[in-house]
């Protein structure tokens, strides 16, 4: 589910609004857990009680910040990492 911010005009009927207070506590959250373990950002979640559309948006975020460290950590496919430069095989 993807937000809409509030800035007037007639709501969506299938489009959850992300108010500025939603907005600001979901980048809170997300810079709190991002780099906690899954555990503890489980705990932590929990502990929010958030709504489906919140928690949907969270996990997310989430997801996608743990991907792009693990891609990031990958070698180029034809390439491999010497220290900081990337040379062909």
């Amino acid at each position: 589910m993807h937000f809409q911010f509030i800035t007037g005009g007639e709501p969506h009927a299938t489009t959850a609004f992300m108010t500025t207070t939603r907005w600001n506590r979901l980048r809170a959250l997300f810079d709190e857990l991002a780099d906690l373990t899954i555990q503890a950002r489980s705990v932590r979640i929990a502990e929010e009680q958030l709504d489906a559309p919140l928690r949907h948006e969270l996990l997310g975020l989430l997801a996608a910040h743990d991907h792009s460290a693990t891609i990031l950590d990958q070698e180029p496919p034809g390439y491999r990492l010497n220290g900081s430069e990337a040379r062909p095989r």
